[in-house]
């Protein structure tokens, strides 16, 4: 039953949803990878094929193919399918196959054997290895994966449970389960890493039922800061300025798992902008190699002076250079109402239109308007341009790394952090900054010693 479940929720993912504007199919905007219609359409759940042994080569009188039961695609470059192997009862993955027109008396008999006694199927300790042509494997297709008759990963540890200080509702699945990656393959790794975030990111209305208090809390700070933005009537908007709007709640968790806070995000969707228009979108952020290079300098040279600066609403100290409205759904209309009454008498139609004259997440253009805005900064205020990592800046003793509107700084001196933060409160508002032993950057705990060397950690 879930292989079938899998075939069909793959079939219904390659397929184009009635209810969206975009015209590509959800797998598609969500990997980013058309779909090989024509290769996934060869086969259907259940066929009878005979698939090619990898592991048969040579001249010797050994099998050359394996006699195999169609489950589902595996979604990959190579075009994949997982099967299940009728002589050891794995669920097994390959890439080559012959389908048969007719299947055999005794492939039937052998599937009603597995039904009627499924408990003979025994999981085997060993994982099988295959090779596969290198010039046609996929992301990921490196070696076979074997699974036992009830679908489960061979290596999977049972999940742990949540131990975070403040819990997520209770219907969302623990984000701090820990799984034995090096028993799962990369693309397992990959696709439970994407279903954590999309399992992270939730709607307003799910928000609002499931965590009243923190989602009514971060939602009224979002929406404070749109207070920037100019009300206008939507019937006094030139044509085809408008783009439409989308709000989120998300949960951030730090390097050690916990629950940091419940994040309300208004973005922009600008997918109806003209990207003609902006044809240098080239928004660099500072690279891993650099980021480790500069903390294994700081350990040597005994610069125990590491803070983060995280400035909020970044995107909000930039101005657009093209005019713009956004509309407000609904649902979001009427939150803004709740918060702000005097916002009524420019709705019309139950939605609200603000005039956008600075940057927005979601716009496609906000961030390299924001990078050019920071780096223009540190150079005014006498930082100099790295000429190997462009986001990187040295003034003196002290470096600055930048990732979007994530700051790191290294400096000799406690002071000169210090200063800079100040600058950048008077520069953008609001900065959260991080002077502790240990604190989270991009995801990676640092943890500084007091023999000045840094420890490095993540989950």
């Amino acid at each position: 039953m879930q292989d079938l479940v899998s075939y069909a929720v793959n079939r219904m993912n390659t397929r184009k949803s009635g209810g969206s504007v975009s015209t590509e199919a959800p797998r598609v905007r969500f990997t980013g990878r058309k779909v090989n219609y024509k290769r996934e359409s060869t086969l259907s759940f259940g066929d009878y094929v005979e698939c090619y042994d990898p592991t048969s080569r040579g001249n010797t009188m050994k099998e050359r193919t394996n006699s195999c039961i169609a489950l589902y695609p595996c979604g990959n470059v190579s075009g994949s399918w997982y099967f299940l192997n009728l002589l050891t009862g794995r669920r097994v993955r390959r890439r080559r196959w012959i389908k048969m027109v007719h299947t055999p008396d005794v492939i039937k008999d052998s599937l009603n054997r597995l039904t009627s006694k499924p408990d003979v199927i025994t999981p085997v300790d060993v994982t099988e290895k295959h090779e596969e042509d290198p010039d046609t494997r996929g992301a990921g297709d490196d070696e076979e994966t074997i699974h036992d008759v009830a679908g489960d990963v061979i290596g999977e540890k049972q999940t742990q449970p949540n131990t975070n200080n403040v819990a997520p509702p209770t219907d969302e699945l623990d984000h701090n389960a820990l799984l034995d990656h090096n028993a799962l393959r990369r693309s397992h790794r990959l696709k439970l890493k994407a279903q954590r975030i999309s399992l992270t990111n939730i709607s307003v209305k799910r928000a609002i039922r499931h965590d009243p208090k923190r989602a009514a809390k971060a939602i009224h700070k979002e929406l404070e800061q749109m207070l920037v933005f100019a009300p206008v009537k939507q019937s006094d908007v030139p044509q085809g300025l408008v783009i439409r709007s989308h709000m989120f709640l998300k949960y951030k968790y730090d390097a050690q798992g916990k629950l940091e806070k419940l994040k309300a995000r208004l973005v922009a969707d600008g997918r109806a902008q003209d990207r003609d228009l902006h044809p240098n979108k080239y928004s660099p952020t500072v690279s891993l190699e650099a980021i480790m290079a500069t903390l294994t300098l700081a350990a040597v040279f005994r610069r125990k002076n590491i803070a983060k600066f995280d400035i909020k609403a970044a995107y909000l100290n930039v101005v657009i250079d093209k005019e713009l409205y956004l509309e407000m759904e609904p649902t979001i209309t009427k939150l803004a109402l709740g918060c702000f009454p005097e916002l009524k008498e420019f709705v019309e139609d139950g939605r609200l239109t603000v005039r956008l004259d600075k940057a927005l997440y979601g716009l496609i253009q906000c961030s390299r308007l924001w990078y050019v805005n920071i780096s223009n900064y540190l150079k005014k205020i006498g930082f100099r341009q790295n000429f190997f990592d462009e986001c990187v800046f040295v003034k003196r003793n002290m470096i600055v790394m930048l990732y979007v509107d994530d700051i790191l700084v290294i400096s000799l001196s406690l002071e000169e952090i210090r200063l800079l933060e100040s600058e950048f409160e008077s520069k953008y508002g609001d900065v959260e900054s991080a002077y502790a032993e240990k604190f989270t950057y991009l995801g990676v705990l640092l943890s500084r010693q007091e023999d000045g060397s840094i420890h490095l950690s993540m989950p």
